[in-house]
């Protein structure tokens, strides 16, 4: 009887995934780890005091403010994107809109706002909402908004402004998944629109509405750029969020209670002349929000061609306090001063330019070397520990980046990388994510393909070469868009590992307003072209192949 050989386990999905994985546990999985252990010892970390930092941080009034606050934020804006966006996927696949050049304008205008670096906006945001900016001024009101508890409702709008497109997307994905069998069969039993939308789209939406919710919830997250950037580290105390408390605590070097606070932290029919009014009512509702999402831009450009003196004329008492703020469509005399003053005389500004080009390509080709293995691995090799990993790489990349300051920091200081770009770098060319949208890529390539390579005597490495790449290269521009967006953006990491200013991205630089008006509109505009480029260029095919792969479904 002839002895049953045993086998060893096939190394070689594990060396797909070897480099990923280890510098995920280095910058990202050993961190969270030191931040639970953190989170129950002293200030040195040595010794173990139990739940004593719980319960400061239970007893804290800051603690309590912020929690406060974030709770009141997610409960309003999180129902009010789902309720809008889901509104928006509606309406641009009415019959008359869907499939028209109309609403695809309309779905990449509403994406634009995830292209836009917050730190170019925030000079619009702070003319916009001051006691005497352009809104008061607009309407006759004055409302303090960033003084008030209206900075609240500033906070709302902005998010949504944000997020309405990205979201209108993943409901977009969900209803193409319903059969129009059940809409026909519907119809022709007499039952109305809105019966058919809460007996079938609703029902057959429930899915698309867990990933939506989960997904919206994270990007609550990322608003703090936005608050930051606007009203600083203490702003108006509606807004005092969990993320301005965990970079105040940071600052102060507060760990044991940062540590602590951080863990409960990382969480239709129609038809004849009704139907075409119908849908020409649409496309004027539509278009006042199409405007709203360009307005940014158009102030950013008309701003670049506007001389120095009428800026300080036009929208300089909204930073200064005094007169009111007031904007024209286009300036009284145009100049192109501004725009030769940033290129020509101005060489502060090429230097953080450059230092954001060196913090973001290295990170894209990371992602790209050591990130698509990975993901190769993960998709269509098999292995023990596969479904670890991957829960492992989901969980990781559900985490926002305050939750793993500190041991971050800690990590980023002991190799001695802190205050170098590649403290930006490395950790960013090892995030999960990108990992996680290339794995939705690599799905698409057939099994049988890959088993008849084999057959024909290809290895595992020539078949992720030859077919894997190809074949997966969708995914892997729609993961190396959204990370190139996410990186042009980053204001965190920056804020937290850079401290010389000869090393700061352009998120840190435009963050100074008290510049000229005319060189920062400039500076503003010439930061989000990149961004803007790459999202026009790649938004219909990639970007949205990105979001859904993000989308977390089964």
């Amino acid at each position: 009887m002839q002895k049953r050989q045993n086998k060893h386990p096939d190394p070689t999905p594990w060396l797909f995934l070897a480099p990923s994985l280890c510098g995920v546990t280095l910058f990202v999985l050993a961190p969270f780890v030191e931040t639970v252990r953190r989170s129950v010892t002293d200030t040195m970390g040595r010794h173990f005091v139990g739940l004593a930092n719980y319960t400061a941080v239970l007893g804290n009034d800051a603690f309590r403010l912020a929690v406060e606050n974030t709770v009141r934020f997610i409960g309003v804006c999180v129902p009010l994107l789902l309720a809008l966006s889901l509104a928006l996927a509606l309406a641009l696949r009415a019959k008359g809109l869907k499939n028209t050049s109309w609403a695809e304008v309309c779905r990449t205008t509403f994406l634009l706002p995830m292209a836009l670096p917050v730190a170019s906006l925030a000079l619009l945001w702070k003319v916009l909402f001051a006691q005497n900016g352009l809104v008061n001024g607009t309407f006759g009101t004055h409302c303090d908004f960033m003084g008030t508890d209206a900075a609240f409702w500033v906070l709302i709008g902005t998010y949504l402004w944000k997020n309405i497109g990205y979201d209108s997307i993943l409901w977009s994905s969900g209803l193409d998944s319903i059969s129009t069998d059940l809409y026909e069969a519907a119809a022709v039993d007499g039952a109305s629109g809105w019966r058919q939308f809460t007996a079938i789209t609703l029902p057959n939406l429930l899915p698309t509405l867990a990933v939506t919710l989960v997904l919206s919830l994270l990007n609550t997250f990322k608003v703090f750029r936005e608050a930051y950037l606007v009203a600083g580290a203490y702003p108006e105390k509606s807004i005092y969020l969990l993320q301005h408390l965990f970079n105040n605590w940071f600052l102060a070097l507060d760990l044991p209670r940062l540590s602590a606070a951080a863990i409960p932290d990382g969480r239709g029919a129609g038809g004849g002349d009704r139907g075409m009014h119908k849908t020409a009512l649409k496309k004027i509702l539509l278009f006042p929000f199409v405007l709203l999402v360009w307005f940014p831009l158009w102030f950013l450009l008309m701003g670049t061609l506007t001389g120095s003196e009428e800026l300080a004329a036009t929208i300089g008492p909204a930073l200064s306090g005094s007169g009111q703020a007031a904007w024209t469509l286009l300036p009284s005399y145009p100049t192109l001063e501004p725009a030769v003053k940033l290129l020509l005389d101005t060489p502060e500004y090429f230097t953080t330019y450059w230092n954001t080009c060196l913090q973001t390509f290295p990170q894209l080709a990371g992602q790209l070397v050591v990130g698509a293995p990975a993901a190769w691995a993960l998709s269509r090799l098999k292995f023990r520990g596969r479904g670890a990993v991957r829960g492992l790489y989901l969980i990781l990349m559900l985490l926002p980046f305050q939750v793993t300051m500190v041991p971050a920091y800690l990590t980023i200081n002991h190799l001695g990388l802190m205050d170098t770009v590649w403290a930006v770098i490395l950790p960013g060319a090892f995030s999960t994510f990108p990992v996680f949208v290339m794995q939705r890529g690599f799905d698409a390539v057939p099994l049988p393909l890959l088993e008849a390579a084999a057959i024909d005597g290809a290895t595992p490495w020539q078949q992720f070469a030859r077919i894997g790449l190809p074949v997966g290269l969708p995914g892997i521009l729609a993961a190396l868009t959204m990370s190139f967006l996410d990186a042009w953006n980053a204001l965190e990491q920056p804020m937290t590992f850079l401290k010389t200013q000869s090393l700061w991205s352009l998120s840190l630089y435009l963050t100074d307003t008290t510049r000229d008006l005319a060189l920062t509109m400039a500076a503003s505009l010439f930061a989000l072209l990149p961004a803007v480029l790459i999202f026009l260029l790649s938004a219909k095919k990639y970007l949205e192949q990105g979001i859904l792969a993000g989308a977390v479904k089964g």
